[in-house]
């Protein structure tokens, strides 16, 4: 573990980071100087980085940087703001593509960043991401679980249990809409196969419920509880 930074220490790089001066932390590194920010100090310099943006001094700090976990917050941090650029830089210098949940990384609705994570073995099971994207209305998701479907059909069991758990909530909650798009990813076989049965029975209620929905005007909670 490098030594850990005094608070007025800590404060002095944040406030070198938090201004982009580039030169001046090349310097402070140059010197032997520690990034390891004292207890307390909610951000590190890589995390304050990435806040702001600056490409150069998120390299150099990454490029620096000796503890994976800190990359790991950071390449978090980069999903959240969409930034590709620093996604692929993060991991460049060793930040963990599977230390982002593959959900996350699904909400950000950007079709190259979530291919970047599929091409960097990104896990589609764990914690089903699919099933709560596709909850959520993600529409890119959709297309990308298509993808998924076809060149991962060693995962088709998987992904279709999380489509058909997206089309169970839907059809509780009455959203047609989902019910329908995510009806289009579970393969539906012939009539008499028994488990096709609810799959339909599903879309019908949500076309019920959204129906009783709109009667309710405004209590539809209580019009739910009621049925």
């Amino acid at each position: 573990m490098p030594p850990v930074l005094t608070k007025e220490e800590s404060k002095e790089l944040l406030a070198l980071c938090r201004s982009g001066r580039l030169y001046e932390v090349e310097d402070w590194i140059r010197a032997g100087r520690s990034l390891q920010i004292a207890d307390g100090v909610r951000r590190t310099p890589l995390q304050v980085a990435v806040q702001k943006g600056f490409r150069s001094l998120i390299e150099l700090l990454a490029r620096n940087e000796s503890q994976v976990k800190i990359k790991n917050k950071a390449l978090y941090r980069a999903v959240e703001r969409r930034r590709m650029d620093l996604v692929e830089l993060l991991v460049k210098n060793g930040a963990e593509v599977a230390s982002v949940p593959f959900v996350e990384v699904l909400r950000t609705w950007d079709p190259k960043i979530i291919r970047f994570f599929l091409a960097h073995e990104a896990d589609l099971i764990r914690d089903q991401p699919f099933a709560h994207a596709l909850a959520d209305e993600v529409r890119t998701a959709v297309r990308i679980f298509k993808e998924c479907q076809e060149l991962r059909p060693e995962l088709a069991p998987h992904l279709k249990q999380q489509a058909e758990s997206a089309l169970r909530f839907f059809s509780h909650t009455g959203n047609l809409r989902g019910a329908t798009s995510c009806s289009s990813l579970v393969p539906i076989p012939e009539p008499k196969v028994p488990w096709c049965i609810p799959i339909t029975t599903m879309i019908r209620n949500a076309m019920v419920r959204r129906s009783r929905k709109h009667v309710c005007l405004g209590n539809w909670k209580s019009c739910a509880d009621s049925q």
